[in-house]
């Protein structure tokens, strides 16, 4: 992947058939001036307060997502969202492509 700065999207997905959500970002990248991974940073743009809230509980749940540029190279990435959910660093992800995910769900009443 060679530097980027423009939009792009980001897609979770639930197993290898379900993208549960997508996100579109503005990105940064510079993978050849990775300090500890990290490749660059980015901000999702949020349209609701319901999708900032998916956004965060989607970090939380499992932070890894595809990193979809246009007419780009797709990657694998890891997000770590700053204190404001809406901007985040983005590092490369280098683990199996299928993880186990242990999610509760609570009612409210």
């Amino acid at each position: 992947m060679d530097q980027y700065v423009g939009p792009a999207q980001l897609e979770w997905w639930a197993n290898p058939s379900t993208c549960l959500a997508t996100f579109d970002v503005t990105v940064a990248l510079d993978p050849a001036a990775a300090e500890h991974a990290t490749i660059g940073t980015g901000r999702v743009l949020l349209d609701a307060d319901a999708e900032a809230e998916a956004f965060a509980w989607l970090c939380d749940l499992d932070p890894v997502f595809l990193l979809c540029i246009p007419d780009g190279p797709e990657a694998t990435v890891i997000l770590q969202p700053a204190s404001d959910q809406q901007n985040f660093t983005i590092s490369h992800y280098e683990g199996p492509p299928e993880r186990e995910i242990t999610a509760t769900c609570t009612p409210t009443p």
